[in-house]
């Protein structure tokens, strides 16, 4: 099934702004020359962004205070992903919450759950089962009444092309 999106959507949707800041070198534990100058153009950018028109913000591995400002500035909800409490709303990747990997995660994520070897387990057995004939049983399949069956593979021929 293939689905088409008319132009007309997006003209009825508002527009919705995913805001980064990148500092790079800026961390918790060495003072950086400009990091005022940043900290201000990250305001100036999300105010912009604000009379834009946008609907929401996202802020992504911002300093705490830089969120919680920015919060208090603009007009539209603010979402943090590693930005501090002082946000509107929580978001966070489902893969990095649940674990499901093995990388290094930001220093933002609390993982509840460790799922990665859970995970490459059940794959494999599902694998296994697939490649043995196990998987899927007539339990596990949606059936036909059994004329209807007939019919369509009568209909169909022999296989093979």
């Amino acid at each position: 099934m293939r689905f088409t999106v008319e132009q007309a959507v997006f003209e009825v949707l508002p527009t919705v702004c995913i805001g980064v800041v990148v500092a790079e070198g800026l961390d918790n534990s060495s003072p950086a020359p400009d990091i005022n100058s940043l900290l201000k153009s990250a305001i100036e950018d999300a105010r912009a962004l604000d009379a834009a028109g946008i609907f929401c913000l996202v802020l992504e591995g911002v300093p705490d205070v830089l969120a919680e400002v920015i919060t208090r500035t603009v007009s539209v909800p603010t979402v943090g992903i590693g930005a501090g409490a002082g946000v509107d709303g929580q978001v966070l990747v489902f893969h990095d919450l649940l674990r499901f990997h093995e990388e290094r995660l930001p220093r933002f994520v609390r993982p509840y759950a460790h799922l990665f070897d859970d995970a490459v387990a059940a794959v494999a057995a599902w694998f296994a089962d697939v490649d043995s004939g196990a998987f899927p049983t007539a339990e596990e399949s949606y059936t036909a009444p059994e004329e209807v069956a007939r019919a369509l593979r009568a209909e169909a021929g022999p296989s093979g092309g």
